[in-house]
């Protein structure tokens, strides 16, 4: 991951690279395992999950899972674009 990126961004780029490697990238993701991954207490992970979940870029899959929405999706393509 590039730097440059917000912590909402790398967020998102860990759902999708996690998701690609279970080969479908709307695959819902743990959590708590991307907060791990990229070392955010639960706190900051709750804030971020909930900031993107309104924002319409991923959607909640219960308490524990989440997954990318089209909207996700073509962020994270504008962001792969740009850097």
């Amino acid at each position: 991951m590039k730097p440059g990126y917000t912590i909402d961004e790398k967020f998102l780029l860990k759902i999708f690279e996690l998701a690609e490697k279970r080969g479908d990238p709307k695959t819902p993701i743990e959590v708590h395992q991307v907060g791990r991954l990229l070392g955010l207490n639960d706190r900051s992970m709750a804030t971020i999950v909930r900031t993107l979940a309104q924002t319409n870029f991923i959607k909640k899959q219960g308490e524990e899972r989440v997954s990318l929405t089209e909207n996700g999706l073509s962020l994270i393509e504008s962001l792969q674009e740009s850097f």
